[in-house]
């Protein structure tokens, strides 16, 4: 992990880390292992894989739901990057609404300079 912050007030939580080796070509290994591992931990969990574009970066996103939690865990690659770089978020249930503009927020705005 790079980077940890938390919001005292949920106790939600972000990670900035560096991600290596990823495989930025076919991530559905790595992210297939990511999903089974989460699957693994809770299983009334819902667990959903995608992949989207923004801002000339390739998104890898896995969506972890249960009744108590949810994670959101997005790898961002793309060429000029050396590594692959990872945020992590994670939450109570209950503080969904509040974090889901953070998240979406994170996805549109990143940008190399």
């Amino acid at each position: 992990m790079r980077y940890g912050f938390i919001e005292p007030s949920s106790g939600g939580m972000i990670t900035v880390s560096q991600v290596f080796p990823f495989d930025t070509h076919d991530s559905s290994a790595t992210m297939e292992s990511y999903r089974k591992s989460y699957s693994d931990e809770d299983t009334s969990a819902n667990v959903r894989i995608a992949v989207f574009y923004s801002n000339g970066f390739k998104i890898h996103q896995l969506l972890f739901s249960s009744p108590k939690r949810i994670l959101f865990k997005m790898v961002f690659t793309q060429p000029k990057l050396p590594d692959a770089v990872q945020f992590d978020f994670g939450f109570e249930r209950e503080a969904y609404p509040k974090f889901i503009k953070t998240i979406e927020s994170v996805a549109g705005s990143v940008r190399i300079n």
